[in-house]
């Protein structure tokens, strides 16, 4: 689902931008000078982004699974813009579609909110991300960005004590390259004797076989790698005592071209370990 909702925002971010500008979600066209994204979504994104900032840092990553639907199944919208991606595989148009993307709100709302779904639901969750993920990758590859958009990332990276960052809340400089500071987060800091588990999650519409990920830890750390290498639990010592211990977790595709050159992500969580008291 997570995965679902960040290739949505792509691509909306990606053909609205050009067209509209950055403020794309405000813009007006047609020769009424109408709002293109209704009122009602342009309300609730802006209500996101502007209660949690740290976490939604562009509007459009404040979009919520409802919100890219009724973007991107908007008639003159999907007529204009978003059709190319998914004509393929939604021969019916943009009422296709929407009643694709609808069958899976429900079971959306009810994991985010920890309640159950039926088995057939998340066989539903599962072939309808997929379907509309792939629909997208045809259409990048046929425009020749899939160097750019089709390649492994990490959409979110947790710890054992509760700390989750999403995709939209990890700091990426000019190469494409992540960093998650801690340093400054008295409640994220570490101490020697302590053990933590960190884990990766990795977009799931790549296949597990399609890449390897593996962690770079500072000298001397006693390290467990499980989950295929995307969880790893270490085991802090005085030696680790530092204000900037990095852990690094790197993302490579079995491709012969990377996204950033020798890795298609890294991210780097960085804490600071203190020493026992």
């Amino acid at each position: 689902m997570e995965a679902l909702e960040f290739w949505l925002r792509r691509v909306i971010d990606i053909t609205l931008a050009p067209e509209f500008g950055v403020d794309y979600i405000n813009a007006k066209s047609g020769p009424d000078n109408l709002h293109i994204i209704k009122k009602s979504v342009r309300d609730s994104i802006q209500s996101r982004a502007s209660t949690n900032p740290g976490r939604y840092p562009r509007l459009v990553d404040a979009m919520l699974l409802d919100e890219e639907v009724d973007i991107i199944c908007h008639p003159d919208l999907y007529r204009n813009f978003f059709k190319e991606y998914f004509e393929k595989s939604f021969p019916l148009g943009n009422d296709q579609l929407r009643n694709c993307l609808r069958k899976i709100l429900e079971p959306r709302n009810n994991l985010a909110h920890a309640n159950p779904i039926s088995v057939r639901k998340a066989e539903q969750i599962i072939c309808y991300s997929h379907d509309v993920i792939d629909s997208i990758k045809d259409r990048l590859k046929e425009k020749n960005l899939d160097r750019e958009y089709n390649a492994p990332t990490i959409i979110k990276v947790s710890d054992s004590r509760g700390l989750v960052f999403h995709d939209a809340q990890i700091r990426r400089n000019n190469t494409g390259r992540g960093i998650i500071d801690l340093t400054n987060e008295q409640s994220a800091s570490l101490r020697s004797g302590d053990t933590v588990g960190i884990e990766a999650e990795i977009d799931p519409s790549f296949s597990a076989e399609e890449y390897n990920v593996d962690w770079v830890f500072p000298e001397g750390v006693n390290a467990q790698k499980y989950n295929s290498n995307r969880r790893v639990v270490l085991s802090l010592t005085d030696d680790n005592v530092r204000v900037d211990f990095t852990i690094y977790c790197k993302v490579v595709s079995k491709k012969n071209w990377h996204r950033c050159g020798d890795v298609d992500d890294c991210v780097g969580i960085t804490y600071k370990v203190l020493p026992q008291i």
